[in-house]
């Protein structure tokens, strides 16, 4: 071990860190993705060629070869909508812009759901941060649109056909609208919560997404993260929330969450109730 470690270079030290650093960032985006349970079957195959080689097991190596081969390009097509999202998030991180754009979309996010609750629609917008939210996206329908006030009040505007479910936004772009999400499991004696504020504590328990809603009973604004659920807010403690959310990767824990802490039970929730 000693002579392993003289004989290591400043430049073998780098590239560790460089490829550990690579392997953790795709290890966080294909989070919550289909293409986790994909990697995990390509491990279990490169163990299998490993195990096989080292066997002398000469046919089955040569059948995962032929596998590995057409696999690679198989990936490719599937999760080429993936991978244009990826490099297009990548190029977006390397913009001087991108700041300014992310400024402007959070407040078009504010301003929808204040729109929302002055006319009691019904409103769920998840907005992804580092787990991927492929798995969701797939749910519902693929839009692939600019990040505008005016474009989710047309997607929530009822009776239009994707006013149901969640929006997802990914990096600057609305990903997709009508989407499902896992609902939180919630004891008898928690505060009752429509299905909308469960979807919201089920995401932000789930992923680290922040998940902004509006009841369409009370046209009250609510914000979910961290597992966390808070109901009631004005517009400028949820503009605080996405800011701080989005900038950190860490949890939240200061603002409307410090302040409030103790009050509502279970998760954080609010007290009262809602079919939304």
């Amino acid at each position: 071990m000693g002579t392993l470690i003289s004989h290591l270079r400043v430049q073998d030290l780098v590239e560790i860190v460089v490829l550990s650093f690579i392997f953790y960032k795709i290890s966080v985006f294909v989070r919550g993705t289909r293409a986790a349970n994909i990697l995990k079957g390509t491990a279990v195959l490169v163990l299998a060629a490993v195990v096989a080689k080292a066997a002398g097991l000469y046919t089955i190596d040569r059948v995962l070869n032929y596998i590995f081969g057409f696999g690679a390009i198989a990936l490719l097509i599937v999760f080429q909508p993936d991978l244009q999202r990826a490099l297009a998030r990548l190029g977006r991180m390397t913009s001087p812009a991108s700041a300014s754009r992310e400024r402007r979309q959070l407040e078009d996010v504010v301003r929808a759901a204040v729109v929302c609750a002055e006319r009691q629609m019904g409103f769920l917008v998840v907005i992804e941060r580092k787990v991927g939210l492929g798995e969701y996206i797939a749910t519902g329908r693929e839009l692939d649109s600019d990040v505008s006030a005016e474009m989710i009040l047309a997607i929530f505007q009822p009776p239009g056909p994707l006013h149901d479910g969640a929006v997802v936004i990914s990096g600057d772009r609305i990903a997709a609208a009508a989407c499902i999400l896992p609902l939180a499991d919630l004891p008898p004696s928690h505060p009752r919560l429509g299905t909308r504020h469960r979807a919201a504590l089920g995401i932000s328990t789930e992923t680290d997404a922040v998940a902004v809603i509006v009841s369409e009973e009370t046209g009250k604004i609510g914000v979910g993260i961290d597992g966390a659920l808070r109901r009631g807010i004005t517009a400028n403690e949820l503009r605080q929330v996405l800011q701080e959310g989005l900038a950190s990767p860490g949890p939240v824990r200061r603002g409307i969450f410090a302040r409030r802490a103790g009050r509502g039970a279970g998760a954080g929730a609010g007290a009262g109730g809602g079919a939304s």
